[in-house]
């Protein structure tokens, strides 16, 4: 069995409970051996550029693999300037540790992590215990990248489907179980981090092929 230890750098709990599964099930669904994976916390709540850097190196000196740096861009208008903090990220780290940019990917939801909640609003729908997903929303919302509040859509949703049973909390975690990789991946944002995750697995060797839908 090979190991594989990967640093998570989120911008809060939430985003670390999505994205730990998340991650781990794309792991699970393009390792064509047994890998033995460890997803730890890197970096969590540092904003400083030099201070990120430095504890990913910290990370890489107890073994982390590779590296995954969550940043939410608010807008189309941020989301290059967000892929550009992640690059200077990356320049300071090897600076200070040789870390090789190859083993840090960018995870930039557009707009926030509850655009890729969206995506796919059936397992929404499952993890609230609701079997039967409503007609009205079984299409989907088109383009959820184009939703300017995510965060607020999420919310009306979950009251909708609910009901009385308001008081219910949404499980980010069980979301990202049940959420489907093909609704993920109309999301040009998402595409993006996965075919950077997967470069970054092979630049360590890891035994894996292509995803597939």
């Amino acid at each position: 069995m090979m190991s594989l230890r990967i640093g998570l750098r989120v911008e809060g709990q939430s985003d670390f409970d999505f994205f730990e599964v998340l991650i781990r099930r794309l792991v699970e669904s393009i390792a064509t051996r047994e890998i033995a994976l460890t997803i730890i916390s890197a970096a969590r709540l540092e904003r400083s550029i030099e201070r990120i850097a430095a504890q990913l190196c910290a990370a890489q000196g107890n073994a982390a693999d590779l590296f995954c740096i969550h940043q939410d861009a608010d807008s189309r208008n941020k989301l290059e300037r967000k892929h550009s903090f992640v690059q200077e990220i990356k320049r300071k780290a090897y600076d200070f540790c040789q870390l090789p940019s190859s083993r840090c990917v960018a995870l930039i939801p557009l707009r926030e992590t509850e655009t890729w909640l969206l995506a796919d609003p059936a397992a929404v729908c499952y993890s609230l215990g609701i079997k039967r997903v409503p007609a009205e929303i079984q299409p989907g919302f088109g383009k959820p990248e184009d939703i300017e509040d995510p965060k607020e859509r999420l919310r009306t949703l979950c009251e909708s489907l609910l009901g009385r049973r308001r008081n219910s909390p949404l499980s980010f975690p069980r979301v990202a179980e049940l959420i489907r990789f093909g609704e993920l991946r109309r999301l040009p944002e998402y595409r993006r981090f996965e075919a950077s995750f997967v470069e970054a697995l092979q630049s360590i060797n890891m035994p894996i092929v292509q995803p597939v839908d």
